[in-house]
C-alpha cells in the first residue's frame, strides 16, 4: 500500500462519476515487483509453459497479442 500514490489527476467516467487516479511508485523495490509480475503473469500462463506456447513471438509479444491483447 505503500507504493499507491495520489496523482491529483481527476477523471470523468461516462456515468459521470469523478474519479481518483492514483499510481505506484515502486523505483525502490524493483525486485519486489518483478516478483509481483511473475506471481500475476502465472495465472494467465505458467513460466514454464511460455516458451513452448509463444512460438516463435518474444515473450513480450506472446503476452501482448495472445494473453493480454485486449487493452479494455
Amino acid at each position: 500500500m505503500k507504493w499507491l500514490v495520489d496523482t491529483g489527476e481527476r477523471i470523468m467516467t461516462a456515468e459521470g462519476n469523478d474519479v481518483e487516479v492514483w499510481g505506484v511508485s515502486h523505483a525502490k523495490y524493483e525486485a519486489v515487483l518483478a516478483a509481483w509480475a511473475k506471481h500475476f503473469r502465472n495465472h494467465y500462463c505458467l513460466n514454464a509453459e511460455i516458451d513452448f506456447l509463444r512460438s516463435r513471438l518474444t515473450r513480450l509479444g506472446y503476452l501482448a497479442n495472445i494473453k493480454f491483447s485486449c487493452n479494455t
